[in-house]
C-alpha cells in the first residue's frame, strides 16, 4: 500500500504539475511509512513549484532536520509541521523571506540560538504540545510578531519548569498561553498588546485559556498588565486547587500600569466561588480600572450562588462609570439586583 502510494505521488508530481505551476498548498500526513528521502525528494519538487503553504505531518524514526530548500523558499508563507514529539533540526542560516505562520505541533526544539531566529521573522507564531528538550530559554523577540499562542496540554511539564520563556515583541497583539508554568516568564516591549489569554497548570486535563488565582500566577499576571500598556481583553480563572499567600498584594498603588488606565476594557473571571481573595481580586480591578467596560463573573457550577456576595460586589468603588458588572449562572430572583451600569 506503501509503494502504490508513493508512485501515485510521484506520478501527480510527474504528470500533473508542469514546469512553473503554482501550488497553493500541499499537505502530506504520512505517519512513518515513508523513509526520509522521500519526504526530501517531495518538499524538494513543491518548494519549486512555488509552494504558498507547506503541511508536514509524520513520524520520524531520527531527527528530522528542515530542508534548506523549505528555508530558502521565497513563496512561503504558511509553515506547519506535526512530528509526534521528534527533534526537528534547524539549518545554520535562515531566509524565510515571504513566511508569516509557523505552527509546530508535537516538535522536540534543541536549539536555543536558532529558534530564536525562525520566530524573529514571523508574523504569528503557534507551538502546541511542543518540548524544548535542554533549553534554558526560549526567545521569542520579534518586531513582526502580532500573534503568539503556546499551549502545552500534554505531560511536558518539567521541560517548561527548567526553561525561561521571554516574550519581546512590540507589535504583538494577541498573546495567548495555556501550559505549566515556566521556571520564568520574562516580558518586554508588549506595547500593542490588546488580548492575553494565559492559563498555568500542573495536570494535564486542563482545555481553558485563563489565569489560576495563586501567587506565582498572579504576580505573572501583574507582570502582563504592567508590561502590556495597550491590553483590552483579560480572562481570568479561579482554581480552587490553587493556594493564597496571606502576604499577597495586588498592586503598589505608587506604581503606574497604563492598560488598567487607558485600555482595559473587558476582564472576566472564571470559577468564581466567594473567596475571599476573589472578593478582592474584583475589588482591585474595579478599583483601577478606569476605563473598564465589562466585568464578568462566572460562578464555579459546584458552589451555591451568593446573593451577599453579589450585593458586595455591586457596591465596590469604581474608577470606570462605565463598567457592567455581569453575574453569569447565578440564580437572581429579579435581573436589575445583579446587574448594575
Amino acid at each position: 500500500m506503501a509503494g502504490k502510494f508513493k508512485d501515485f505521488i510521484n506520478w501527480v508530481f510527474i504528470n500533473q504539475c508542469g514546469v512553473g505551476d503554482s501550488l497553493v498548498c500541499f499537505k502530506l500526513c504520512c505517519g512513518n511509512i515513508f523513509y526520509k528521502g522521500d519526504i526530501f525528494r517531495w518538499v524538494r519538487v513543491v518548494t519549486t513549484r512555488n509552494v504558498q503553504e507547506l503541511v508536514l505531518v509524520f513520524c520520524p524514526a531520527e531527527p528530522f532536520e528542515l530542508p534548506y530548500c523549505v528555508v530558502t523558499c521565497e513563496s512561503l508563507r504558511v509553515l506547519k509541521i506535526r512530528m509526534d514529539g521528534s527533534v526537528l533540526k534547524l539549518p545554520n542560516h535562515f531566509r524565510f523571506h515571504q513566511l508569516k505562520f509557523l505552527h509546530l505541533e508535537e516538535v522536540e526544539l534543541s536549539n536555543e540560538h536558532l529558534t530564536s531566529c525562525l520566530f524573529s521573522r514571523l508574523e504569528k507564531l503557534k507551538l502546541d504540545s511542543c518540548n524544548f528538550g535542554t533549553m534554558t530559554m526560549v526567545d521569542i523577540a520579534s518586531t513582526s510578531l502580532v500573534y503568539v499562542s503556546i499551549k502545552n496540554f500534554v505531560d511536558n511539564r518539567v521541560s517548561f519548569v527548567n526553561c525561561n520563556i521571554k516574550i519581546s515583541c512590540p507589535n504583538l497583539k494577541v498573546l495567548k498561553y495555556g501550559a505549566p508554568l515556566a521556571k520564568d516568564i520574562i516580558l518586554e516591549n508588549l506595547f500593542s498588546i490588546e488580548v492575553v489569554h494565559p492559563f498555568f497548570f500542573d495536570s494535564d486535563d486542563v482545555t481553558e485559556e485563563i489565569v489560576a488565582i495563586d501567587k506565582s500566577c498572579m504576580e505573572v499576571m501583574m507582570l502582563f498588565l504592567k508590561h502590556s500598556p495597550n491590553l483590552e481583553v483579560l480572562n481570568l480563572f479561579s482554581d480552587e486547587n490553587y493556594g493564597w499567600d496571606e502576604n499577597w498584594k495586588f498592586h503598589d498603588p505608587s506604581e503606574s500600569v497604563v492598560c488598567l488606565e487607558s485600555h482595559l476594557k473587558s476582564i472576566q473571571l472564571t470559577g468564581f466561588k466567594d473567596e475571599d481573595k476573589e472578593i478582592e481580586l474584583l475589588r482591585f480591578f474595579l478599583k483601577y480600572a478606569q476605563v473598564l467596560k465589562k466585568l464578568i463573573i462566572v460562578w464555579d457550577r459546584s458552589n451555591d450562588t451568593s446573593e451577599e456576595a453579589i450585593e458586595e460586589v455591586l457596591k465596590f468603588p469604581r474608577a470606570s462609570s462605565h463598567v457592567v458588572v455581569t453575574f453569569l449562572n447565578a440564580k437572581p430572583k429579579s435581573r436589575s439586583r445583579y446587574r448594575s451600569i
